[in-house]
């Protein structure tokens, strides 16, 4: 499994013979699987994995895609490092460009790469002003800006358009444009999204939108924050490219 993903973990750090945006596709199938249907009966021998690999072939990463040096990243995510040089080597100092193209999935600031051109001014200011919160230090603040900042988002593009019915809560509005923008519920960027939203409590595990500006009773984690960001990060994204293509 380790060969095929191209990973191996080395003293304390985690080390990737591919690119992670190409292997991000077989750690979603992956992930997916183990959480659904593949149990441990499934592919707890050498064989049994053998097969498994077989059938997501597809989403494995290709040969021609491997890298000549392994990337390192460090255990501690808030110290993602990767590097030109062989794992263990020193390292050195690396770029926040480098950084960036290392790990796209991994961001420091709130709603990091989203940019909105087609929503109101006031709506594209106050996402400028929330991307420059660091998560790591300053998680309840950026907590509450992701909950405002999709919430004025959401309200914004259901009022440019004319559809803004029965969204009396932030679910409701989430859930509509969801249905705006992948109405046939198949675009990969969005299928976290649509998991969340269907989650009784609406947001999060732990945590909803909702609870990270009303609720007090413990705070919260920068885990839980970038894993919103994330998530509704995408359909941010899709709701300027929906309001952008009504105005054609």
């Amino acid at each position: 499994m380790r060969n095929a993903l191209g990973i191996e973990f080395k003293d304390d750090n985690f080390l990737s013979h591919y690119p992670l945006i190409k292997i991000h596709s077989a750690y979603v199938k992956l992930f997916s699987d183990l959480a659904g249907d593949v149990s441990v009966d499934q592919i707890k021998t050498k064989s049994l994995r053998e097969e498994y690999l077989k059938a997501i072939h597809a989403v494995l990463p290709s040969l021609p895609d491997k890298l000549k040096v392994p990337e390192r990243y460090s255990k501690d995510p808030s110290e993602l490092v990767a590097n030109d040089e062989p794992a263990g080597s020193g390292g050195g100092d690396v770029s926040q460009k480098e950084q960036r193209g290392t790990w796209q999935g991994y961001e420091r600031k709130l709603f990091q790469g989203v940019s909105l051109r087609n929503v109101s001014i006031r709506t594209s200011e106050v996402l400028e002003e929330a991307q420059r919160l660091k998560i790591d230090e300053f998680p309840n603040l950026a907590a509450i800006m992701a909950r405002v900042v999709v919430d004025i988002a959401l309200t914004d593009a259901a009022e440019q358009l004319g559809w803004k019915r029965n969204q009396e809560s932030l679910k409701d509005r989430i859930v509509a444009v969801l249905n705006q923008v992948d109405p046939q519920k198949n675009d990969p960027a969005l299928r976290n999204a649509w998991q969340l939203s269907q989650w009784e409590d609406g947001a999060l595990v732990l945590k909803t939108l909702h609870a990270f500006v009303h609720s007090w009773e413990s705070g919260p984690l920068a885990t839980e924050v970038r894993r919103l960001s994330a998530v509704y990060g995408p359909l941010l994204c899709k709701i300027d490219e929906l309001l952008e293509e009504k105005r054609r």
